[in-house]
């Protein structure tokens, strides 16, 4: 007999992930990526000095784009645009919507999301599997009293269905303002699936 079982663990994350940057535009392009270089130096420093490890700073995006625009049906390059998105581990939750603040203070102008996640997932994923188990030996529990059987409780088989837990970021406005951003963490659920096999008898 071949039965699926769930497991499901709230937890409160206790990191925070966020990714923001600077956008410029320019029609020349050294003018865009020097502006761009000098106001992500300045929101880097800033967030330092708020204690953010510099190896808890990454860039994870950087690119220059050519802007064109349809003047009486003829393709005309307009300029440049320079993007440069950072991502700052915060390991100090409570301070996700201070460094969010303290980046637009000094310049930037793209929050592209924030994440929420657990320092230590494996734990709590554990906890899920367990409870998938239980899950799974109580369906095979009503499935064989229904047919009026037995099996033993042990299952012969185990296949983890689901893997690692995951978060999903939380997409904000691209264009930011600072206003003393408020930050609701809520709770990530961590999930767990298996497939158990049991032995039945009559």
């Amino acid at each position: 007999m071949k039965v699926s079982g769930e497991g499901l663990v709230n937890a409160q994350p206790d990191m925070g992930e966020v990714t923001l940057g600077v956008v410029t535009e320019n029609k020349d392009v050294s003018t865009a990526q020097s502006e761009n270089t000098r106001v992500m130096s300045r929101i880097i420093q800033a967030i330092l000095q708020m204690g953010i490890a510099n190896e808890e700073i990454k860039t994870v995006d950087y690119r220059i784009d050519v802007q064109y625009e349809n003047e009486n049906g003829k393709i005309i390059r307009q300029g440049y645009k320079v993007t440069h998105l950072i991502k700052v581990i915060i390991k100090e939750i409570n301070l996700t919507g201070n460094v969010i603040d303290v980046a637009v203070q000094n310049g930037a102008n793209m929050i592209a999301y924030i994440q929420f996640t657990l320092a230590q997932p494996e734990a709590y994923y554990h906890q899920a599997l367990s409870l998938a188990l239980k899950d799974a030996q109580q369906k095979a529990a009503t499935i064989t009293k229904q047919l009026a059987i037995s099996f033993y409780y042990i299952p012969v088989k185990i296949t983890e269905i689901s893997s690692a837990p995951s978060t999903s970021p939380f997409h904000v406005a691209l264009f930011a303002k600072s206003e003393g951003t408020p930050i609701q963490t809520g709770q990530t659920q961590i999930k767990a699936m298996i497939e158990a096999e049991f032995v039945y008898f009559s």
